[in-house]
């Protein structure tokens, strides 16, 4: 099983790499990178509280 911490650093390597890609060329990447930044937060978020923001009772 692959930590948890593993894809804060995931989400937030993929940000970085897309803002870099839109800054350089086209634009629309800022729009998927602002999502990995929010995966990333909500990752991270997830790993320092108690609440397992993970959980639904619609995935079982």
């Amino acid at each position: 099983m692959i930590p948890s911490y593993i894809y804060v650093v995931l989400w937030y390597v993929l940000a970085a790499y897309l803002l870099y890609i839109a800054i350089k060329e086209d634009r629309f990447f800022f729009i998927p990178a602002a999502f990995f930044v929010f995966l990333g937060t909500w990752a991270l978020v997830n790993n320092l509280i108690e609440a397992d923001l993970m959980a639904s009772r619609f995935w079982r």
